[in-house]
């Protein structure tokens, strides 16, 4: 590959890892290796301490002296960035690394970790290669579960095929279709999109394809959670002054509470259950509707995913 930039660069990405994580309860926490994330969630922790690890996958291109590099954390829920600086290792000259420290009054449904290494080139600091970028998850759309199961089933099942169901043969074409059946939901995942199976189930996809298996996982996720939100909103009831009541389906009743969690200016569910019965207005609605959107989106880091995947690409 060419480099897009005048002076030398790696080509590939760095690899990262995050290692010793714990919380100010000195509960340890694993790290999801496999799809880069650092899940927080329900843990009630105040702050988190970890170690950013990150080494090259080739030989240094010449021209390229003492490398630095420094992580940001970026929350798009609180409109934070903040930096931390990696140095040398002491016992490994090629890695970085750096002890980071998060409080969570700066953060807000999910964050992303990025980092980028710097050397100097020809006198002048230069950005000369990006490692692998980390997304930490502290609140993210978790159905409740029956009995040790999952609430929505997923089956593979070709939308063309004449046996397919009639929920999936509305979109031959759609990655996904969800039958919101109350006794028994199922997410059918369609087996006739060439490759979309191998994707979805690859267990140690690297670079693009791990970066296309995460772009399509959280935009079915994101197509999943919007229908069972059409479906609740549509239960919520209104009478008289009476406030409004919303749907008996706990599938349906849980995914308000996770949606109206992600609007900052709602404080429970029942706000959002009169918003959507008392909203008349154009105005009033799009803005509505616009917060349930944003918060849906933030549940299933759909725009996340996808920044990260660019971001990883830009310099390819």
């Amino acid at each position: 590959m060419s480099p897009v930039v005048a002076w030398p660069t790696y080509k590939g990405q760095w690899t990262s890892d995050l290692l010793d994580v714990v919380t100010d309860s000195d509960a340890a926490v694993e790290p999801d290796r496999e799809k880069y994330r650092l899940n927080l969630e329900q843990l009630g922790w105040r702050t988190v301490t970890f170690t950013l690890n990150v080494s090259p996958t080739e030989p240094a291109p010449a021209g390229i002296d003492a490398r630095h590099g420094y992580a940001l954390i970026t929350c798009r829920g609180t409109n934070t960035r903040i930096p931390f600086r990696l140095i040398p290792d002491v016992s490994n000259p090629d890695q970085l690394s750096g002890l980071i420290t998060l409080n969570r009054d700066v953060l807000e449904g999910s964050a992303t970790l990025s980092t980028e290494i710097t050397a100097q080139v020809d006198g002048r600091t230069r950005v000369v290669a990006r490692a692998i970028p980390w997304t930490i998850v502290l609140r993210e759309f978790d159905a409740p579960t029956k009995a040790g199961e999952p609430p929505i089933s997923q089956v593979w099942v070709d939308f063309n095929a004449a046996d397919a169901p009639a929920v999936a043969r509305k979109n031959t074409r759609a990655l996904a279709a969800l039958d919101a059946a109350p006794d028994k939901p199922v997410l059918y995942l369609n087996a006739g999109v060439p490759g979309l199976q191998m994707i979805l189930t690859a267990e140690n996809a690297k670079l693009e394809r791990r970066r296309l298996r995460d772009i399509l996982g959280s935009q079915i996720a994101r197509y999943t959670v919007s229908t069972l939100f059409r479906l609740a909103a549509a239960e919520v009831v209104a009478d008289g002054d009476e406030d409004p009541i919303g749907p008996s389906d706990p599938l349906l009743r849980s995914t308000c509470e996770k949606v109206a969690g992600a609007i900052p200016h709602f404080t429970s569910v029942d706000e959002l259950y009169a918003a959507l019965a008392r909203s008349t207005s154009r105005t009033d609605l799009a803005d509505l509707w616009a917060d349930i959107d944003a918060a849906i989106d933030a549940l299933t880091d759909a725009s996340s995913t996808a920044s990260s995947a660019t971001s990883e690409v830009q310099y390819v």
